[in-house]
């Protein structure tokens, strides 16, 4: 990545949005990070998602639209029908679960010309914006957290903009890990799930959790497809990522 000096201007935001990983509160991102990163980024729109590939699903996004705030969530079966994941595998968005780079910051333009991002806009295949940038972090291999910035018209991102993100990524995906042991989605799970997971998570397998709370094998695989199921995942340990937020680089 080219060198860049930075302004006492553009450090002092800098600063302010890492100042603002500090806490952790109720959402997944603090709203005033998303709207520091917002006017660094000079975007329209700007997210950050919880992005599941196996089931496909998002299982939350913040965002800053036009400057509203907005949070969603989506589950396995609404994903059947969002032409987002019909079009995944063929998108530019797709980039990093078909490379495995997980690293870059990358840019729509690194792909596809402005006429094409049109055309495939106009097609309902990609976001109605001429310009986006995205940052993914890897959670584990079928979970991850994307940032994605968004500019409806102008000039497109820069290697700037990339730098940006790049620093900040880590704070990020620290904070996030934070948020999600505070917060973990176990509500709906029964306590005899939750000990079970929670062997799981210490490294156990099928049968030695059996053993040790005195179930058979096959009781303890239908209490994880049982939480695999509540939770929208496919794997241990995307469970225990889920749960305790712990599993993954």
């Amino acid at each position: 990545m080219v060198g860049f000096t930075l302004a006492e201007q553009e450090t002092a935001r800098l600063r302010e949005i890492v100042d603002g990983f500090r806490d952790v509160g109720e959402e997944p991102i603090p709203w005033s990070v998303l709207e520091g990163l917002s006017g660094l980024l000079h975007t329209d729109d700007i997210s950050l998602g919880g992005y599941c590939i196996v089931p496909a699903h998002v299982w939350f996004i913040n965002g800053i639209e036009r400057g509203e705030r907005c949070a969603d969530t989506e589950t396995p079966e609404q994903a059947l029908s969002n032409p987002f994941w019909q079009h995944y595998w063929q998108a530019t968005c797709s980039y990093p679960d078909r490379t495995g780079d997980f690293d870059s910051v990358t840019l729509e333009s690194d792909f596809l010309s402005l006429r094409e991002i049109r055309r495939l806009s106009r097609a309902g295949e990609t976001a109605p914006f001429d310009r986006e940038i995205m940052a993914p972090l890897r959670l584990s291999p079928t979970h991850q957290l994307r940032v994605v910035g968004w500019r409806t018209t102008g000039s497109d991102f820069t290697d700037r903009d990339r730098f940006y993100l790049t620093l900040l990524r880590p704070h990020i995906q620290d904070h996030y890990r934070r948020w999600a042991r505070a917060h973990p989605p176990s509500a709906g799970l029964t306590r005899r799930q939750l000990a079970v997971l929670s062997l799981v998570r210490d490294g156990f397998t099928n049968h030695q959790i059996g053993r040790r709370l005195d179930l058979s094998e096959g009781t303890v695989r239908t209490h994880l497809n049982h939480v695999y199921e509540r939770l929208g995942v496919a794997s241990r340990t995307a469970a225990v990522t889920a749960v305790y937020g712990n599993a993954g680089p």
